[in-house]
């Protein structure tokens, strides 16, 4: 048998430092993984408040806009024209936002090195 080289550290010793390195790796890629997150959610947060923003024009121009927009505009274009602008430009507003909130939520999956 022959005798252990002493420029050699022991296995335990080894197997020491691999747990040491494991963890402190392990440690970088969660703090790394954790800023990612954080950064995609601030970049998705004002795509998220517009859609909020175009769910809410699109419940208003459905429930209460239209009656006084239409009651407004009845006396120079017509009732029936009336109704047609008010609907249409409101549910332009509310297909806008939501749009393009979607393509920035999109977006926020996306590495910002990659985002166009």
């Amino acid at each position: 048998m022959t005798e252990p080289d002493p420029e050699r550290p022991p296995v335990t010793a080894l197997f020491a430092q691999l747990a040491s390195d494991t963890a402190g790796f392990a440690q970088a890629e969660f703090a790394w993984l954790r800023e990612q997150a954080g950064e995609r959610w601030r970049f998705a947060l004002p795509a998220l408040a517009a859609m909020g923003v175009g769910v809410g024009v699109m419940i208003a121009v459905i429930i209460a806009l239209p009656l006084g927009l239409m009651v407004a505009l009845a006396p120079v274009t017509g009732p029936f024209a009336a109704i047609g602008v008010v609907l249409i430009g409101g549910l332009l507003i509310g297909m806008i936002l939501i749009r393009w909130s979607s393509q920035r939520i999109k977006a926020a999956i996306k590495r910002p090195e990659d985002r166009t």
